[in-house]
């Protein structure tokens, strides 16, 4: 890896549905149904990406330069097949993805599999409580926080190593990132962070997401 250098972060909020289509894709089975969000998403999310992408298209980045880190992007060989896909069924993260790659962008995997798939297990256990009682939703919601923060840990720590490890001199990464994940902290050491955003459009990450 090359010394100090700038790194972009951009805090996203990734839905559960998307987060759900990436495990079909690495999976490899169309009959899984993926995830549905909990609430409703579309409006933040929208004015989200609005957000980014002026904010990108200001920054007058040198995008050849540029290798991009997505967050529930698997390292697995087909990253720009799933890419591709999520853009094409409306994911305007991914969509956005690829317009950075006509540009010269590259894209690399991002994340352990296994750890994906344990995150998605997880979320998907609380999900089928939902219809049982109040009462085994709360108790299945305090687990899940619990696994998933320490899973999250995890998670950051690969994610870290993966981009110190595959980032080319003279690059700069790109890092779209969930709001849940505390990356920067660890990333501080090795870069200088330049936030495209610092806050995202809504007044409460609990307003998004109900964990």
């Amino acid at each position: 890896m090359p010394e100090i250098s700038t790194l972009i972060y951009v805090p996203i909020l990734h839905t559960q549905k998307e987060a759900g289509e990436i495990l079909v894709s690495l999976r490899g089975s169309e009959s899984e149904k993926p995830l549905s969000s909990v609430v409703q998403q579309e409006k933040p999310t929208k004015e989200m990406w609005e957000g980014i992408y002026e904010k990108l298209k200001e920054s007058n980045i040198h995008y050849p330069s540029v290798r991009i880190y997505q967050e529930a992007l698997p390292v697995c060989g087909k990253e720009s097949e799933i890419v591709a896909k999520l853009a094409e069924k409306g994911s305007r993260n991914h969509q956005l993805i690829l317009e950075l790659m006509r540009k010269g962008a590259r894209l690399e995997g991002t994340e352990d599999p296994d750890l994906l798939i344990k995150e998605y297990d997880y979320l998907t256990k609380l999900v089928s409580t939902v219809s049982v009682s109040v009462q085994n939703y709360r108790q299945a919601l305090k687990e899940y926080q619990d696994k998933s923060m320490k899973l999250m840990k995890k998670r950051d720590l690969f994610i870290t190593k993966r981009i110190k490890d595959s980032l080319k001199n003279g690059e700069m990464p790109l890092v779209f990132m969930g709001v849940r994940h505390q990356l920067e902290k660890l990333l501080q050491q090795d870069f200088v962070i330049n936030y495209i955003i610092y806050r995202l459009p809504f007044k409460k990450i609990k307003d998004i997401y109900n964990v």
